[in-house]
């Protein structure tokens, strides 16, 4: 069909073809130019067609001046389906409805769209209806339900009305996206800002959701939206620039900006939704929450996000504003300042974070000193702060702390540990340039200020591994037993320790690769590894290994109780002296030129590990040298591996 227009007498639907209780076979058709009250290329009431390979382009559902008749679904409208409707690799572009589904618009009926596009679709013309335009590529509503699947809806936009809703979709009943690419979206613009850039409402599973806008909320999607597996990257918005009132779990949330519009943006990653297992990364607002606005987080990680200062309220909660957090690590975060503008938590501000990791997040001030590195006005239960730093409060201001573990903060001004916090039961240790001023600190182990509340004490509190930021407690820490009498109980039903981490006495940190493997003749990347347990009292089955070595060399693997990180033979040299050799082995492979399929391989017996006094509860750092005729020193190295002798 091309060029045909449906009447407004009766039905006024599908211009270019109509269906009405059939289900015909439509194959490699196209539908151009037709226009029609609703449907302007196909209408389908009643039946299950099929159509496949067809193009549906530059249709448009025009409406009427009669109110309550505006046009819906520019290229398809779909209603009162008696099975299930599929386009199946069919383009539907360039349509246009005045009010809703500028592309396709399903209601009371199954619809299924595959493995086609959605292409700059849009619901560009002035609406009678109010409420606002919807699903500049697919509206669905009442009941039935929608697949929409391998599809990409690329540059759709809805405009006009009080409130434009979903540059690509609106789902109002139960409508599935998976393994879409929904990019390049909008919903409204200057003069009348949307919501949504990207969808509103619905399921999306293994989708993308890239540089889709809306200037009011949602750039990525809103609407109670439920994420799976999704990544949200680079949308904008003035309210959760990558989503807003959704829910999501297992999804990368990364790069989303603000609106830019000057208005104060909160949210970059996310605003008022709720995230499990994700990632929330590089998003960035000029307000608020520069990774997450009043979220449930659970088992998240928060990094590198930032909120810049936009008034005088200043920046607040580089990585996250609001809510809650557990078992989370917020890390790299910052907020930061801008003249008189304050900031405030770089880590986290105003939220409640139970069993997470602050690490590295910065409050930087500008003409105002800046307050709460880690956490500012938080409530912090069994939190580890390390390694952040402001003005005041490196580690965390203005916050409750009870049984959390603060090392390594470093604040420009003073309390590198806390400032002016109520804390309790806690760890504060090697904070710079003291470890708390001002507030209430009770029951904590806390160097060099002991004095400040009888209940404290000031000793080491001897740490697994503190320089690889292990701060569990070994055997005999003075930690241990010394909590406020009124804190919860330990796991072990013993009065609580200081610190975010209980005494475990079968705790035993588990082997990790650290340092770097200079690159071999032939272009690889040694690389070592472990199998089995290294313990004594277990399976004697702890083997160290190599791989991606030079085939049919010498090589060995030396050890010792100290990392290092120095140049050696134009690598790294991962082990500090003194070192131990083991016995020199050969790494086997192919017989012929190198290649890298060689592979070496030292047990670490029990017998060997007794006879070099490697005793229970001591940590060592390994690496392989091996020999390398190509290169210029004849020698190769491996990475480093760091491992602990258990029980």
């Amino acid at each position: 069909g091309r060029g045909n227009v449906a009447s407004l007498l009766g039905v006024g639907a599908g211009g270019g073809l109509l269906v009405e209780n059939s289900s015909p076979r439509v194959l490699n058709c196209s539908f151009d130019s037709n226009g029609g009250v609703h449907g302007g290329g196909i209408a389908v009431l009643g039946g299950a067609p099929f159509f496949q390979n067809c193009v549906v382009r530059n249709n448009s559902a025009f409406g009427s001046v009669t109110p309550g008749l505006d046009g819906i679904g520019g290229g398809i409208y779909v209603r009162n389906g008696s099975g299930t409707v599929v386009f199946e690799g069919c383009t539907i572009e360039l349509n246009v409805s005045r009010l809703c589904g500028g592309g396709a618009y399903v209601r009371d009926a199954v619809g299924e769209f595959r493995g086609g596009s959605f292409f700059t679709n849009g619901t560009t013309l002035p609406s009678f209806d109010l409420a606002g335009n919807k699903g500049g590529a697919l509206f669905t509503e009442g009941s039935g339900s929608t697949l929409v699947e391998d599809m990409l809806l690329e540059g759709n936009s809805v405009l006009g009305g009080a409130l434009p809703e979903g540059g690509a979709v609106v789902a109002l009943h139960a409508t599935t996206l998976r393994r879409c690419d929904i990019r390049t979206n909008f919903a409204g613009d200057a003069v009348v800002p949307g919501i949504g850039g990207g969808v509103s409402g619905g399921t999306l599973e293994d989708c993308q959701l890239v540089a889709n806008v809306a200037d009011l909320a949602g750039g990525g999607a809103t609407g109670n939206a439920s994420l799976l597996r999704c990544r949200v990257s680079l949308n904008r918005s003035q309210t959760g620039a990558g989503i807003s009132e959704c829910s999501a779990a297992e999804c990368l949330i990364d790069g989303n900006l603000g609106s830019g519009t000057g208005s104060v943006e909160v949210g970059g990653g996310a605003a008022v939704s709720s995230l499990t297992n994700c990632i929330v990364r590089s998003n960035a607002v000029n307000g608020f929450g520069g990774g997450t606005y009043n979220c449930f987080l659970s088992s998240c990680i928060v990094e590198n996000n930032t909120a810049t200062a936009a008034d005088a309220n200043g920046a607040q909660g580089g990585g996250v504003y609001d809510g809650t957090a557990t078992n989370c690590v917020l890390r790299g975060n910052d907020a930061v300042g801008v003249g008189y503008d304050p900031a405030f938590g770089g880590g986290a501000c105003l939220a409640t974070l139970v069993g997470c990791e602050l690490l590295d997040n910065v409050a930087l001030g500008d003409s105002t000193p800046s307050e709460g590195g880690g956490a500012s006005s938080c409530t912090l239960v069994k939190c580890v702060l390390a390694g952040n730093a402001a003005d005041h409060g490196a580690g965390a201001s203005a916050s409750s702390l009870d049984r959390c573990t603060l090392v390594d903060n470093v604040a420009g001004i003073s309390g590198g540990g806390t400032f002016d916090c109520t804390t309790s039961s806690s760890i504060l240790w090697a904070n710079q340039p003291q470890a708390l001023a001002g507030g209430s600190t009770t029951y904590s182990n806390v160097q060099g200020q002991a004095g400040v509340d009888p209940t404290n004490i000031s000793a080491a509190p001897l740490f697994w591994i503190p320089a690889e930021r292990d701060y569990h407690l070994r055997a005999g820490s003075p930690s241990i037993d010394t909590g406020a009498l009124t804190a919860p109980l330990d796991p072990d039903g013993s009065r609580a320790d200081q610190g975010a981490f209980p005494y475990d006495p079968a705790y035993c940190p588990a082997p990790a690769i650290n340092c770097t493997a200079k690159v071999n003749s032939q272009g690889c990347l040694p690389s070592i590894g472990f199998t089995g347990s290294a313990t004594l009292g277990g399976a004697d089955d702890f083997v160290i290994r190599a791989i991606n070595v030079l085939n049919q060399k010498s090589g060995l693997c030396f050890w010792g109780s100290a990392s290092s990180a120095v140049p050696f033979q134009g690598g790294t040299k991962c082990v500090a002296p003194p070192t131990v050799r083991a016995p020199i082995s050969n790494s086997g492979g192919n017989v012929g030129p190198d290649d890298g399929s060689g592979e070496y391989v030292f047990p670490l017996t029990h017998a060997y590990m007794t006879t070099n006094g490697m005793g229970v509860g001591a940590t060592f750092y390994a690496q392989w040298w091996t020999r390398d005729p190509g290169s210029l020193s004849n020698t190769g190295l491996s990475d480093g591996l760091r491992f602990t002798i258990c029980p």
